[in-house]
């Protein structure tokens, strides 16, 4: 169970680390918002291997609408651009999160 604080200390640790190949945060009931600036701090990551973010609320989505929020849809351009740049990335599990097809 991670609280914010926890959450801004995990983001330091990734700017700030060079030898991070795994990254396991499921379930780690944080909001979207978060997610967002995490995202934001992945996009720039080329180290990372392996990512679980299973079963967390990953986006904003309201039932029903069609159009995503702004902040939703920043969050998975920034999510977009990791897995486009990061050409160690074997496996992200997104599985039993709110991204939806």
């Amino acid at each position: 169970n991670f609280n914010k604080k926890i959450f801004g200390d995990l983001l330091y640790f990734l700017d700030t680390s060079s030898s991070l190949k795994e990254l396991d945060i499921s379930y780690a009931e944080v909001g979207p918002k978060e997610f967002s600036v995490l995202f934001d701090q992945l996009k720039n990551n080329r180290r990372l291997t392996h990512v679980n973010l299973s079963w967390n609320t990953l986006f904003e989505s309201k039932r029903g609408e069609t159009d995503l929020q702004p902040s939703t849809k920043n969050s998975i351009d920034s999510l977009n651009t990791f897995i486009k740049r990061n050409k160690n990335l074997i496996h992200l599990d997104l599985s039993h999160t709110s991204l939806q097809s």
